[in-house]
């Protein structure tokens, strides 16, 4: 998630975020691995812990909140963020389905 939060800290302009989308969408990718990963542990008798301090930061949960909204009221970001995120939802929605 630190990795996310700091490709997007530097974005002030859409072509920022546009010289910065092939590394945000792999960010997106590998968030999706990691929400398919957690299912599959959600299956399994032992799994390990969301809360656990080293896993789950709500600091980090809430920057990376402020910083995607802060993304998202800049003009053409929406567009260039679902490009982003294509892949990811792709993957998600076969795996989930």
């Amino acid at each position: 998630m630190r990795s996310f939060i700091e490709e997007l800290i530097p974005v002030k302009t859409s072509a920022d975020l546009k010289k910065r989308q092939k590394k945000i969408r792999k960010l997106y990718t590998d968030l999706s691995s990691i929400a398919i990963n957690a299912k599959k542990w959600s299956d399994k008798e032992t799994k390990p812990s969301l809360c656990d301090e080293h896993i789950y930061d709500e600091n980090l949960n809430e920057l990376l909140k402020r910083e995607l909204e802060r993304i998202y009221k800049i003009e053409g970001a929406q567009e260039i963020m679902e490009e982003a995120q294509k892949e990811a939802i792709e993957c998600l929605g076969e795996f989930f389905h």
